[in-house]
């Protein structure tokens, strides 16, 4: 396989496990505020840190790949930044939050920063706007 389609390949489930983390983030936090007793439920504990564990990972193999550091890259530093940012919220949102109002607001704002990272991957511009 050649390394254009090999990159092209992994990007491409990169990006697909990237849908599937926030998809099942948005089951997640919609059952943390109405279903809680749900979020023990083996598929709810084990899958998302299996699919983040992956999506980390490809991306980590493509930042090494392309030779692309945070270092070097201001865009990918803020990137990751914001993944740090995203789980913080999601915990919140998700298990740590005490009231409604906070689990709500904690989980509008995981989205946003979701929305951020994606922007900034997408432009590679750290300060792009949603």
């Amino acid at each position: 396989m050649s390394s254009f389609i090999a990159y092209t390949l992994i990007k491409h489930v990169h990006i697909t496990l990237a849908l599937a983390s926030v998809t099942l983030f948005c089951v997640r936090f919609y059952m943390s505020l109405n279903y809680p007793a749900n979020l023990t439920k083996t598929w709810a504990r084990v899958l998302p840190h299996c699919i983040d564990t992956l999506l980390l990972s490809l991306g980590i193999y493509l930042m090494v790949t392309m030779k692309l550091w945070p270092s070097e890259q201001p865009w990918l530093l803020v990137k990751l930044c914001a993944l740090v940012v995203y789980i913080v919220l999601g915990s919140v949102a998700i298990k740590y939050g005490k009231t409604v109002k906070v689990k709500k607001v904690a989980g509008a704002f995981a989205l946003l920063t979701y929305g951020y990272m994606i922007n900034v991957a997408l432009s590679h511009q750290p300060l792009v706007i949603l």
